[in-house]
C-alpha cells in the first residue's frame, strides 16, 4: 500500500499540472525519442491519440494513488495489450520510466520538487513492474521509503 503523503504529493502535483498534461506527454516521448531512437518503431507515426490514451492512463494512475492495489488487474492487462500487440519489452519500461520522469522536471518547471520526483517514481516503478509482468514484492513502497529518503 502506498504511503498517504506519496499518494498526496503525487495528486497534487497532477494538480498543478492540469491543462499542461499534453504537454508532459509530448515532453515524455520527445525524451524517450531522443534517448533511445531504437524504439520509435514500436509507436505510429501519428502521436496524437496516443498522448490523449497516456493522458489519460495517467489520470486513472492518480485517482488509484492511494490504493494502487485496485488497479493491479488492469495494470497486468495493459502491459499484456503492450507486450503482445505493440512488441514492448520488459527492459522497455525503465527507458520509459526515466523520460517521463525528465518531462516531469521540464514540464513542471519552478513547481517541480525533488518530493514530487520521487512520488511520481514510485508511481510509474510500481506501475511499471506490474505492467512488465514482474509484480513489486508487498511492502513495495515502504521499503523504498528508506532509499528514497522519504518520512
Amino acid at each position: 500500500m502506498i504511503r498517504k503523503e506519496i499518494a498526496d504529493e503525487g495528486v497534487f502535483s497532477w494538480q498543478v499540472l492540469a491543462g499542461r498534461e499534453f504537454e508532459l506527454v509530448s515532453n515524455m516521448y520527445i525524451d524517450l525519442f531522443k534517448k533511445h531512437p531504437e524504439l520509435k518503431p514500436l509507436f505510429p507515426d501519428d502521436m496524437n491519440a496516443l498522448a490523449e490514451k497516456v493522458e489519460k492512463t495517467m489520470s486513472i494512475l492518480i485517482k488509484y494513488a492511494y490504493n494502487m492495489d485496485d488497479m493491479v488487474d488492469d495494470l497486468h492487462a495493459l502491459g499484456r495489450f503492450h507486450k503482445n500487440k505493440v512488441g514492448v519489452e520488459p527492459q522497455h519500461y525503465p527507458m520509459v520510466i526515466k523520460s517521463f520522469l525528465r518531462a516531469l522536471k521540464k514540464t513542471m518547471g519552478e513547481d517541480y520538487t525533488e518530493k514530487t520526483g520521487r512520488a511520481w517514481q514510485l508511481f510509474m516503478i510500481y506501475s511499471g513492474k506490474h505492467m512488465a509482468g514482474a509484480p513489486p514484492k508487498k511492502g513495495f513502497f515502504s521499503k523504498l521509503k528508506g532509499v528514497l529518503n522519504i518520512k
